[in-house]
């Protein structure tokens, strides 16, 4: 199997050097690094044909919404050109400190989620870091914050994909952050065959794209982050 290794030169005027380090980490090493494995995902991705894709009902009822599975992208789902200067945001509920901290995004635990009153749709494909622009507040999201919500505004390296979901939603390709109690289950369907949670459809794709990976994060360049209301530079 051959493997590209991406190169991580300094942007003009735009990568200091503990950025330039941070990237560069990311395309060494034994085992497939986190830009790889994002490369990987979004070659995947941009093979599949937008607004094609399939759905598994998992829970539905009267009083609530249909929490629905897809595999497949939404309709418009694209690639973005974002040339390392794009100006994201991501909101928080509680992870500020972390990531200014660690000048990383760290992959969430859930795929990106298309709700609506009536049914909320999974897009199992879809995982990673979500986010917006500076430009959309949080109230117009769906993530229930208000605008003193916590945020980090930040550049990526323009190595690494990024891709334009749907309604101001952005997508960050890295593999989903599993608890540790799946990650247990993994490794022993991979001895057995068998999931008691009836994860095998999700362990089979998992396998398939080189197995689970500890918790993966991307270096981010960060220009400014609000907390508890304030706005720091």
């Amino acid at each position: 199997m051959s493997m590209v290794i991406f190169s991580a030169r300094a942007e003009k005027n735009s990568c200091d050097g503990d950025f330039a380090r941070a990237i560069s980490s990311l395309a060494g090493g034994g085992e497939v690094s986190t830009l790889v494995y994002s490369h990987r995902m979004a070659d995947r991705l941009s093979r599949l044909d937008p607004g094609r894709s399939t759905r598994k009902v998992i829970s539905s009822g009267m009083d609530q919404q249909d929490l629905i599975y897809v595999y497949g992208v939404p309709p418009g789902f694209r690639r973005v050109n974002h040339q390392g200067q794009t100006v994201f945001r991501h909101y928080t509920r509680d992870a500020v400190d972390a990531i200014v901290a660690s000048k990383s995004l760290r992959s969430g635990p859930r795929p990106f989620i298309d709700p609506s009153p009536h049914a909320r749709l999974e897009y199992q494909d879809l995982t990673g870091s979500m986010f917006t622009t500076p430009n959309v507040k949080a109230s117009e999201l769906w993530m229930d914050l208000n605008d003193q919500a916590d945020w980090v505004e930040f550049t990526l390296s323009e190595e690494v994909p990024v891709f334009w979901c749907k309604d101001k939603n952005y997508l960050l390709p890295m593999q989903k952050n599993y608890p540790d109690w799946i990650r247990r289950e993994y490794d022993e369907y991979l001895r057995t065959g068998v999931s008691k949670s009836r994860l095998d459809v999700e362990f089979e794709r998992l396998r398939t794209m080189g197995g689970m990976t500890p918790p993966q994060s991307m270096p981010i360049r960060i220009k400014r982050y609000q907390k508890n209301g304030v706005i720091r530079e």
